[in-house]
């Protein structure tokens, strides 16, 4: 009579039927913390290229305020490459 019980509450057949929802739950978690993860990380990647990105463009447009203010180019030539860069 002891082993019955105890087999059934600890892992017999009938505590495998009722763990396995568990199994389940804790896979879905590991795949759902991994992909967590790996989206933060790509996230982070793809943020710090635009931010690369617009500290090269803001670079560009003081040198061609510096080169606009010597008189090495025109207004128009200014506004046309400013233009292109803030695209």
């Amino acid at each position: 009579m002891f082993c019955n019980g105890f087999l059934n509450g600890f892992g017999g057949f009938n505590g495998m039927q009722s763990a396995w929802p568990w199994m389940v739950g804790a896979g879905i978690f590991k795949i759902l913390i991994i992909g967590l993860i790996t989206f933060f990380i790509v996230k982070l990647l793809v943020n710090s290229r635009r931010n690369n990105g617009y500290a090269m463009n803001s670079q560009a447009i003081e040198i061609l305020q510096h080169r606009y203010t010597k008189g090495e180019i025109s207004e128009e030539e200014y506004m046309e490459k400013v233009k292109i860069l803030k695209e």
